[in-house]
């Protein structure tokens, strides 16, 4: 039995790993497990050296201090494993600070009980595994816009963006492959709702999970979850916060659409402030860009080192000063710039403000449930539906961050 429970533990330990890489919430142990709920689960926030005190904060995010003593015996698991017998023997030095611990009976342990032992999940292990899980989801997955269906077939014709661009991927249907439709106001994989072949139509968002075929532009795909989405940029004529409604003129057709809020929906203000040093940083960037070129067609070494840098810059997330992205919108980026904006409420907006939607769409097409909501500075607004409305085929679901910019597109997909 004890057994039992330490295996539950690692699993826990381990799903945690798993979740973290995926984006999603940790999976908390069975209730039914009294025995594992003793055991302390979490990440190493400190080290005493001269101590030999751990400070752990647990997964719901109270903090313990774990004693250790001479006796205690620390081992190394790899990320994902849940059995001991494939942990190493390690010493107390070897435990350092974003480590992943698990120790058994830590949570009933009595003030100033040293621990037994201590099982140990490395930060540096932890970020490999999300590496690789990253890199096996991409070359799983592929994410683009339905172009063509072939019922007969059962094969979609799919406009992706890669790497190299743009490209057209064939996706095979087989009889096992599962399904699903988008639920109506989210793009979160886990709120989706079985699907049909006949659901599936030209102009749909698509995610498919599968195996690349010899052929680069075949996929055979095992689950595909797809969803119909518009964006939509006009003026706001009427507002019903209590039914959680906004009525929106479309500025490019002179169309109407209802606008469903809820739960799900993101809605962001763009302020002038963000909006200028979003501008700021663009132009910088068309201008270094402009120096690199040149640079590089001269056959200088000082372009090849300056594309160097920002591609180094890029990878840590930095700006072009070397700065990391403020909160309020003057980060590097589309996403970084919309995670950025202050949150606003369906009773804040007023008839007359400029608002750029993005929503899914249900059988009614003048109806749409928001996925991301954004108003604020006017101009910005259309120069950023301009710029997205240039090619729809960018817009496919991705984070709530990235729904405008499309999760697939490059840093040309900005306003």
């Amino acid at each position: 039995m004890r057994r039992f429970f330490n295996i539950i533990a690692l699993a826990a330990l381990a799903c945690f790993n798993s979740a973290a890489a995926l984006g999603q919430t940790a999976q908390k142990l069975p209730p039914h497990a009294p025995a594992a709920q003793n055991h302390l689960i979490g990440e190493v926030t400190a080290v005493d050296a001269a101590t030999g005190q751990l400070t752990v904060k647990w997964d719901t995010g109270e903090v313990f201090v774990v004693m250790t003593s001479e006796k205690t015996a620390y081992r190394r698991i790899p990320p994902g494993e849940t059995e001991l017998d494939k942990a190493e023997q390690i010493t107390r030095a070897d435990v350092s600070v974003g480590d992943r611990v698990l120790v058994p009976n830590g949570v009933s342990a009595g003030p100033g009980v040293a621990a037994r032992q201590v099982i140990v999940m490395a930060r540096s292990a932890i970020a490999e595994q999300r590496e690789r899980n990253r890199e096996e989801r991409q070359r799983r997955s592929l994410i683009g816009r339905v172009t063509a269906v072939d019922a007969a077939k059962k094969e979609l014709t799919v406009q992706a963006r890669s790497r190299e661009g743009l490209q057209t991927v064939t996706v095979v249907l087989g009889e096992g492959t599962r399904l699903l439709r988008f639920a109506s106001g989210s793009i979160r994989p886990a709120d989706a709702r079985q699907g049909s072949f006949a659901e599936l139509k030209v102009g749909d968002q698509l995610r498919a999970t599968g195996e690349r075929a010899s052929d680069p532009t075949r996929f055979k795909a095992e689950e595909i979850i797809s969803g119909t989405f518009a964006r939509i940029g006009g003026k706001v004529s009427a507002v019903d916060a209590g039914r959680g409604e906004v009525t929106v003129k479309s500025e490019e057709t002179g169309e109407t659409f209802t606008v469903a809020v809820g739960k799900s929906s993101a809605l962001k203000r763009v302020t002038r402030e963000a909006a200028e040093a979003f501008g700021q940083r663009r132009a910088g960037r068309r201008e270094e860009r402009r120096a690199a070129n040149g640079s590089t067609a001269n056959g200088s070494e000082e372009g090849t080192r300056s594309g160097e840098r920002r591609r180094e810059r890029a990878a840590r997330g930095e700006g072009q000063d070397g700065a990391r992205p403020r909160e309020g919108g003057g980060g590097g980026n589309l996403q970084q710039l919309l995670e950025g904006l202050p949150v606003l409420t369906l009773a804040e907006l007023k008839k007359g403000d400029t608002v750029l939607v993005t929503g899914s769409i249900g059988a009614d097409a003048s109806r749409l449930t928001a996925l991301m909501l954004l108003t604020g500075d006017a101009e910005f607004l259309r120069r950023l539906q301009r710029r997205v409305g240039e090619d729809l085929r960018n817009m496919s679901p991705g984070l709530p961050g990235s729904v405008l910019g499309g999760g697939t597109g490059s840093s040309s997909d900005q306003p």
